[in-house]
């Protein structure tokens, strides 16, 4: 599903396979997914490459970032091959939406919640919308997203093409740089866009 963020959020999806609740805010447009021709000329290399066997198959591993635990470790379990997924990964991102505060009805707010973000300063102020005609009474208007990105750096690849644990794999990440996605949401929640309930309710920090 494909969405437009901005004051009123836009949902392109196919009607197969989302299927939106009845009285849902989101304004959906439902449908179909639309591929255009390529407006690129391919290098010779690449034609040559792609002219010499048959179609190579891509794939995906949508939201699956590794400092949940199981990312990179998941694939190895399913059966790739350590070494040749070491060498075919070069960047892993993950990614979440979450609603921003209404601008006309955020307040500011001091929670317990906040405390229990990792990282976050104790007895930090954070905002959340109250709710007004603005935004229909719930408090939000809009949305953005958080994000976790991971270069693939050498010492990285060469803990995956070990088979390493999912811990291992964590502690190399974030040697080689990751921001964890909780830590971009807490930059959202320090600026007041995003309230802590908020970020809970999409990456369930308090559970």
């Amino acid at each position: 599903m494909a969405q437009l963020l901005g004051p009123d959020p836009i949902a392109a999806t196919d009607p197969a396979l989302t299927v939106l609740r009845p009285g849902a805010r989101l304004k959906a447009t439902q449908t179909g997914y639309m591929l255009l021709p390529p407006s690129e000329t391919l290098s010779p290399d690449l034609q040559r490459f792609l002219d010499a066997g048959p179609p190579p198959v891509y794939a995906g591993f949508g939201s699956m970032p590794v400092g949940n635990r199981e990312g990179v470790s998941r694939m190895l379990v399913l059966g790739a091959e350590p070494v040749s997924l070491a060498s075919a990964l070069t960047l892993g991102v993950g990614q979440r939406v979450v609603r921003t505060n209404c601008p006309n009805c955020s307040l500011d707010q001091k929670v317990t919640l906040s405390d229990m973000i990792p990282g976050a300063q104790k007895g930090m102020t954070t905002r959340k919308g109250s709710g007004c005609p603005n935004c229909q009474n719930s408090g939000y208007s809009g949305a953005t997203g958080i994000f976790e990105v991971l270069p693939f750096t050498d010492p990285v690849r060469a803990q995956i093409s070990r088979g390493a644990s999912a811990d291992t794999l964590e502690a190399a990440a974030r040697s080689a740089g990751m921001r964890s996605m909780i830590a971009s949401g807490l930059t959202k929640v320090r600026d007041g866009l995003v309230s802590p309930e908020e970020l809970d309710r999409v990456l369930r920090f308090s559970s």
